[in-house]
């Protein structure tokens, strides 16, 4: 069977990578990675420094010198330009029709020939100001609750937003002359790769990027872990709070294999075919819509998590005294363990349908952990998982909390 994540790869002459996602699709696509990001805002390097970059690189290239000269015409033909950064790269990225595949070849300008103008700079200062301050109250999560998880129950601290994005101070001491002096020191590191799908000759992009002398030095990565600030169990009101939620979870080692293993425990749990918890809590109990569960790995460990929203504060001590039971139970049961792992992959083939969704997949998992994924990679990780695998879950300290509505008790 076809892996439909395997792409082609070419090692070129003076290192650098480029891979190819052949499809037949009406659009080509192009991702241009750099290997540095957030968490490469160390030592010398201003707070902020590349997320800046990451806004003011799509504005002009030797290419396209106006302003916003390449996005507009990305966009006026229908496509997609963008960029982003996360801790330990930056992608840039641009999808356009079939007949428009010469913009692909203005995405390489502005990553690797931007115009740096003291007016775009300025601009874009009070833009990531804007952004920075539309997260500041509650991060590090998105709203009071989770902003207590994350800093009450979880230990994460505040000032990695101002290491991502910059403080006032910071942006104002950054200038188009010191970007300018940071792209060349870092845009060309010999780890950078360029991913493109669709039906396109790639050996234009070869010619182009063989032209570069890549470099090998990188700025210094603050690593992060996470950690329980208080995994005691309490129960905490909030206004937002309309349900009495339980959550449990478990801090884990970052590891492509053992996240990729406690994904599948989680969807074996809370699945709606015949996720144990699921089972128990909605089909016999009677308690439940569904129940939750997500992965944090933006550290160098990870994070899991269970949530369980209860109408009744009556049902709270029932599921805190049998939920732990419950997990081990069903990881315990090697026939449900088979049936998952049929009912995870059959699932898996309706992924991967278009190109985009091929490329962001693999992204993804590069990000977190600097691999290039295939779907044979998946499928053997997944039908090698043990019950042992998954109870090794278990194993490490587990935090507990009720959240429940203001004024409320239970």
């Amino acid at each position: 069977m076809k892996d439909r994540l395997a792409l082609k790869k070419y090692e070129l002459k003076n290192g650098l990578t480029l891979y190819h996602f052949p499809s037949d699709a009406p659009y080509v696509t192009a991702r241009y990675v750099i290997p540095f990001g957030s968490g490469h805002n160390t030592n010398d390097i201003i707070p902020g420094t590349f997320h800046f970059l990451e806004h003011i690189i799509l504005k002009r290239s030797k290419l396209y010198p106006d302003y916003r000269e390449w996005s507009k015409k990305v966009g006026l033909v229908g496509g997609y330009s963008n960029a982003s950064t996360s801790r330990n790269m930056t992608q840039f990225i641009v999808s356009v029709p079939n007949e428009h595949t010469e913009l692909i070849d203005g995405l390489l300008s502005h990553v690797l020939e931007p115009l740096f103008e003291t007016e775009d700079t300025e601009k874009e200062k009070s833009i990531i100001q804007n952004e920075r301050k539309g997260k500041e109250r509650w991060f590090p999560g998105a709203d009071e609750i989770s902003h207590y998880l994350w800093t009450e129950w979880l230990d994460e601290a505040k000032d990695y937003l101002y290491q991502r994005l910059g403080s006032d101070e910071n942006l104002a001491s950054i200038d188009a002359a010191y970007l300018e002096t940071i792209h060349k020191k870092y845009y060309f590191n010999k780890n950078s790769f360029l991913i493109v799908g669709g039906d396109l000759d790639v050996n234009p992009l070869i010619e182009k990027l063989e032209s570069i002398t890549p470099t090998v030095e990188a700025p210094e990565f603050q690593k992060r872990t996470i950690a329980w600030k208080d995994k005691s169990y309490r129960e905490v009101s909030f206004t937002d709070a309309n349900r009495y939620t339980y959550r449990i979870g478990g801090i884990i080692e970052k590891d492509f294999k053992k996240n990729l293993i406690a994904r599948f425990g989680m969807v074996l749990l809370i699945n709606n075919v015949h996720g144990y918890l699921y089972n128990w809590l909605r089909h016999e109990k009677n308690w439940v819509y569904g129940v939750n569960f997500e992965t944090d790995t933006n550290y160098e460990n990870a994070v899991w998590q269970i949530s369980v929203p209860l109408s009744h504060p009556e049902h709270v001590e029932e599921v805190r005294q049998s939920i732990k039971s419950k997990i081990k139970e069903a990881f315990s049961d090697e026939n449900l363990i088979a049936s998952e792992k049929r009912r995870f992959l059959g699932q898996q083939k309706f992924q991967f349908e278009t190109t985009n969704e091929v490329i962001d997949f693999i992204l993804g998992w590069y990000g977190n952990y600097g691999v290039i994924i295939t779907e044979h990679m998946l499928g053997e990780i997944i039908n090698g998982i043990t019950s042992e695998d998954l109870l090794a879950l278990l194993d490490n300290e587990i935090g507990e909390i009720l959240t429940i509505p203001k004024g409320e008790t239970h």
